[in-house]
């Protein structure tokens, strides 16, 4: 089961670096000591207050190792892993919790950005990856700033290239993906993409292979369509919810690349 928690939007910590030193784990360290602080949702809304390891909400601590967080209630504890940009937490026994992201139109109720998005990432998606990349990243003779400056114009190019890159290799997903990432669509609209991209490349191709596969003695060509239709609707019910529960279950929904990521240098 998924719960909900919500945070105030606030910007990264930024640490000082002098010139030659690396700062290769201060990314993690600058990305939750901003996040774990704020309201979330357990699933009811408790204040989080504390320092960058460690944060109290009543009776819940939650502690942070790099990506890798402790919940304690009592006696009791599950450990989990924060996803890239803090704003899930997926806990090893299944269950997550999520941000409730205010100022972009992700809460339930609030209304989308009225500018258009045109590609693919938003800029406050796009602030994160730079922030995160300026963090690891440490160019000679240049200071926080002129690297910044650097970085984002490559962030902002290579956002330019992802929607035709996706339309390449990308086929029957590229829609959802562009869906759920356009923050200036409401949650009905991109959950009408979701389900019409699962009508349309499984739900029917489904029926249909089944239906040229599968003979019912004594039905009539109309009647079985209308029985596999009904049968292939409840095995969708069930396989997308078991396929979405295995990535989480597994990790994979808030760390999809784990050991296959590129190995990061020292400087």
């Amino acid at each position: 089961r998924s719960f909900w928690f919500t945070r105030l939007h606030q910007p990264f910590a930024r640490t000082p670096r002098s010139s030659g030193t690396s700062s290769s784990s201060n990314g993690a360290t600058d990305c939750v000591a901003a996040m774990m602080q704020g309201t979330w949702y357990t699933p009811i809304p408790v204040e989080f207050e504390g320092d960058e390891g460690s944060v109290q909400g009543g009776e819940f601590q939650l502690a942070r190792d790099n990506f890798n967080v402790t919940l304690t209630l009592g006696e009791a504890t599950v450990q989990g892993k924060l996803n890239a940009d803090c704003t899930q937490i997926q806990f090893n026994n299944g269950a997550k919790w999520k941000k409730k992201i205010m100022g972009r139109g992700l809460d339930p109720g609030e209304e989308p950005p009225t500018k258009p998005q045109s590609d693919l990432l938003s800029d406050p998606a796009l602030d994160n990856i730079i922030d995160r990349l300026n963090a690891k990243i440490n160019v000679w003779l240049l200071n926080e700033d002129q690297e910044r400056v650097m970085i984002e114009a490559a962030v902002k190019m290579v956002n330019t290239k992802l929607k035709p890159a996706l339309d390449e290799f990308g086929a029957s997903w590229v829609p959802v993906v562009e869906a759920l990432l356009d923050e200036t669509k409401t949650g009905e609209q991109k959950c009408e993409t979701v389900q019409q991209a699962i009508v349309d490349n499984f739900r029917d191709p489904l029926v249909a292979w089944l239906n040229g596969k599968i003979d019912l003695p004594m039905v009539g060509e109309d009647k079985e369509q209308k029985l596999l239709q009904h049968l292939v609707d409840w095995l969708v019910d069930i396989i997308v919810p078991l396929a979405l529960d295995g990535l989480d279950r597994t990790g994979a929904s808030v760390d999809p690349l784990g050991p296959k990521r590129h190995p990061e240098d020292d400087d």
